[in-house]
């Protein structure tokens, strides 16, 4: 999964790149913060997850963006639906 967002406090077109505001992402799942543990892999605004599983199905992710030094953020819920086939003792 990706997470892309903007300044909302800068208009950054025309900034120099060293200028521009530094955005900051965390991720939860469930409403906790993830770490890299193998499966969930984070690398700035980027979530990875290795072998997805069926205990994945309904499980909600959040990315939380955040302009360097300011207090406020913005975040988008995702919520994670997987499509699984079975073919015989599934239950």
């Amino acid at each position: 999964m990706i997470c892309s967002t903007r300044s909302t406090t800068i208009l950054t077109n025309n900034l120099p790149s060293d200028l521009k505001p530094i955005m900051e992402y965390t991720w939860q799942r469930d409403n906790k913060n993830r770490t890299n543990d193998g499966r969930h892999i984070m690398s700035g605004n980027t979530l990875t997850i290795d072998k997805i599983q069926r205990q994945d199905n309904n499980i909600t992710y959040k990315c939380i963006a955040q302009e360097s030094g300011l207090k406020l953020n913005t975040y988008r819920d995702i919520t994670l639906y997987v499509m699984y086939k079975c073919n015989q003792n599934c239950f």
